[in-house]
């Protein structure tokens, strides 16, 4: 039962896919906010996974709550360097086989939702706001495809929170970059389901060639793959390829990501090991194939194995996130801790930090007349310089040095980089809600949605969601509904 795929017709396949360089991506489904470039050497970093558990600050490690999925966006809109987001908390509530989970159809239930959402929300001028449709209330069965003709009523919450906080003009912008994206983890060794070759083929046929399609093996490296670097990476190369080639066979120029949720396996205890040097190195190996074959890439380094905050947690996820970017890294995944089975918003301020400064330090130096500075150091290159007061020092320092508190020989920068993270989140977190609670337009707009909630005996949300989703690749019809919305006081 095993298929092989000639290799005249793996080049012919490999000849068929676009050029990275002209590809961006922007799914609103994982919180873009706009298109991401997926040219060689462009780095982006987001958070991705399932945490079961969260870490509080100066009390442990507890189950997660419902709230809890409310801190995590507001933070993560104030943090500029996360540029992505598609990590669903798993509540206690939601591994509980009897639970009871809202009820999605109720309009009554939507809208608590949408205010409590818009109450909440939190500005952060350095960074464009996200539409976090990537929620997850407990729903059995979430598809792989991402796309914003297929979205849960509070789903459409977001979408409509986005529009009554940002205006039908922005919102209609968004959507109209929105590119669709199937995520596809093969199932190792060397399998893929049914059900997910039916979905690329479906989501190609109903989106075209403008649908991109992500296969990230999870490949085990001495659990579910050979125990060695070369050989996994072998078996891993052929999962993502075999992927592509049937991509290019459905349609050509379908853009591909080469996608990577392998990780070593601790033998010891047959446990995944995110942390581990060897799942670093084999994501950074995972890169450079993508360049080879031509491939955006989709890698997770720098989710450490730790399992609290503190030492370990901070070297583990540094080192990886340096392997990443410095590897070819596209879209980087970083963030959680115990291999993606926990959060901390205190690591995710870290992160936050350490992605600033690794990708200013990874970038390319700028090797031109200003920056070679030959005139400053004709001037000043003697004994008793003035470089300190030079006129290109005040004009250059600010690129050139990256200075925060939690770096430097500044006194604030010696304290706990935990502690001064707790007291960036707790700051970004006490001021939710206050420019909401200011803005007396904002619950006028939500008002006006709820008196337009009944028309006709029906509930207008209803009748809304139907038109405002009810769309094609090309042709966004959003606005006129987003007038009654955003606009109607």
């Amino acid at each position: 039962d095993q298929v092989f795929i000639p290799r005249s017709v793996f080049e012919e396949c490999v000849k068929r896919l676009p050029d990275r360089n002209d590809l961006k991506i922007c799914v609103t489904g994982l919180g873009m906010s706009e298109p991401l470039s997926l040219r060689q050497g462009n780095a982006h970093v987001g958070l991705v996974g399932n945490p079961y558990y969260i870490h509080e600050h100066g009390k442990g490690i507890r189950d997660l709550a419902e709230s809890d999925a409310e801190e995590k966006f507001n933070l993560l809109d104030s943090l500029p360097n996360f540029r992505y987001d598609c990590c669903i908390l798993i509540n206690a509530s939601q591994r509980n086989a009897d639970a009871v989970f809202p009820d999605y159809d109720n309009t009554g239930v939507c809208l608590d939702y949408l205010k409590n959402r818009l109450l909440s929300r939190v500005s952060n001028a350095d960074k464009k706001p996200a539409m976090h449709s990537n929620i997850s209330h407990g729903r059995e069965a979430v598809t792989r495809i991402h796309s914003p003709t297929i979205l849960q009523p509070y789903d459409k919450m977001e979408v409509l929170r986005y529009a009554i906080l940002n205006g039908p003009a922005e919102t209609e912008a968004l959507l109209s970059k929105d590119t669709p994206l199937i995520w596809c983890n093969p199932i190792s060794p060397l399998q893929y389901h049914r059900e997910q070759v039916t979905e690329i083929m479906d989501s190609i046929k109903e989106y075209g060639s403008g649908c991109f399609i992500m296969f990230s093996p999870e490949v085990m490296i001495g659990g579910t793959g050979p125990v060695t670097m070369a050989g996994s990476l072998a078996q891993h190369n052929a999962e993502v390829m075999a992927g592509a080639v049937f991509t290019q066979l459905v349609a050509a120029g379908t853009p591909v990501i080469y996608g990577s949720v392998s990780g070593i396996m601790d033998l010891r205890c047959a446990d995944i090991s995110l942390g581990s040097m060897e799942s670093i190195t084999f994501n950074a190996c995972i890169a450079q194939l993508a360049d080879y074959y031509g491939l955006p890439n989709r890698i997770q380094s720098g989710n450490p194995s730790a399992r609290e905050p503190g030492i370990r947690a901070a070297v583990e996820s540094a080192w990886g996130l340096q392997m990443s970017i410095a590897a070819g890294g596209n879209l980087n995944t970083t963030g959680l801790l115990d291999s993606t089975l926990l959060i901390s918003l205190e690591h995710l301020v870290l992160m936050d930090e350490m992605v600033n400064q690794i990708i200013r330090a990874s970038a390319a130096s700028i090797v031109d007349a200003g920056h070679l500075a030959r005139d400053v150091i004709m001037e000043e290159g003697r004994p008793s310089t003035r470089y300190m007061s030079h006129e290109h020092t005040l004009q250059y320092m600010q690129e050139a040095m990256y200075y925060s508190e939690f770096t430097g020989r500044m006194e604030e920068s010696y304290q706990d980089w935990y502690e001064l993270a707790h007291k960036k989140v707790r700051q970004i977190l006490d001021s939710a809600g206050e420019d909401a609670a200011g803005d007396k337009s904002i619950m006028q707009k939500f008002d006006a949605v709820g008196r337009e909630k009944q028309a006709g005996g029906k509930p207008m949300l209803k009748i809304l969601f139907s038109r405002i989703f009810n769309l094609t690749a090309e042709n966004h019809q959003t606005t006129e509904v987003f007038k009654i919305l955003a606009c109607r006081s």
